[in-house]
């Protein structure tokens, strides 16, 4: 079993790597028309350095990043950007470009079946990263890019969802994944756009396994589908003034449930039976409603299609 400890000189490259990514967080979400160049600059810095960094390194620093990660305590980055959780943009952003470095390699699989740590097993369970296929383990990077573009692309597209929570999300989204392929800001980001141009993971998988190969999605939108569901759950129907959130919450789950295939609806299903059966909902019907909404357009999907 290979060493996970980083050496000086990696431990320093990767501190240098989230003081860029803070600096740029920094810049990215404050409203200066020269922070474009900025920005632009910073970006290409980072991905300069990535870009040399040895597959295995790369694999080693995203172990170190989440070394004391707890399951339980930390829901996807998706998960709280959306309920505007307490969230380490920076951090998730390097660690997204990281992955991408690290899966580039062949022998990423065997990493993480025999290197893994408690920490970063947390981290890609609760990102969908964590359901690997040997040989094809971009796959869950496919997926996540293709999930994220087209969930921005419905919430953009919804005139009664608040606009201030709307660009929040969406910024912190575009600022996440710099690989996303949709243009916010000069193009039409509607859903059909969004919708047209998330489609890696079905190409990869076409191409190379000769189907859409089901098997990863469907594992890997159980956990997002649960923690967003249960976290839409804890809004109290009297507390609810703007249902923008739910509203958000509900295209989440929509997006998750049009990708998966139907048995892995039926599995999807069983989990969200044990939230309901392990909660008192008396209070929670609002946001309950909005869940049930979603699962029963997933249905009328089956029984037309």
């Amino acid at each position: 079993m290979a060493s996970l400890i980083l050496n000086s000189k990696e431990e320093k490259l990767l501190n240098d790597l989230l003081i860029y990514n803070r600096r740029l967080e920094e810049v990215f979400f404050t409203d200066h028309d020269e922070n474009d160049k900025i920005i632009v600059m910073i970006d290409n810095l980072i991905q300069d350095i990535v870009n040399e960094i040895e597959p295995f390194t790369a694999y080693k620093m995203l172990n170190q990043l989440y070394r004391n990660n707890i399951l339980s305590a930390y829901p996807g980055t998706e998960i709280r950007i959306i309920n505007n959780l307490k969230r380490d943009l920076a951090k998730d952003r390097l660690a997204i470009l990281l992955l991408s470095q690290a899966l580039s390699d062949f022998y990423y699989f065997s990493y993480y079946v025999d290197n893994r740590t408690t920490g970063f097993f947390n981290y890609t369970a609760n990102n969908m990263l964590n359901t690997l296929s040997s040989g094809y383990t971009i796959l869950n990077y496919y997926f996540l890019l293709d999930h994220a573009e087209s969930f921005i692309g419905l919430i953009n597209s919804d005139q009664l969802i608040s606009y201030d929570i709307k660009k929040r999300i969406i910024y912190e989204f575009l600022f996440l994944y710099k690989e996303m392929e949709i243009d916010f800001y000069d193009k039409d980001a509607s859903a059909l756009a969004t919708k047209v141009l998330a489609n890696r993971y079905d190409a990869y998988s076409e191409f190379y396994l000769g189907a859409k190969f089901d098997t990863v999605r469907d594992a890997i939108s159980i956990n997002p589908f649960y923690q967003e569901a249960l976290e839409m759950l804890k809004e109290d129907d009297d507390s609810i003034v703007d249902p923008s959130s739910l509203m958000i919450g509900k295209y989440y789950l929509d997006n998750l449930l049009e990708k998966v295939s139907d048995e892995g609806f039926e599995k999807l299903l069983t989990f969200f039976d044990m939230i309901r059966k392990g909660n008192n909902l008396d209070k929670h019907q609002k946001a309950l409603q909005y869940i049930n909404n979603s699962i029963e357009g997933r249905k009328k999907s089956i029984t037309t299609s």
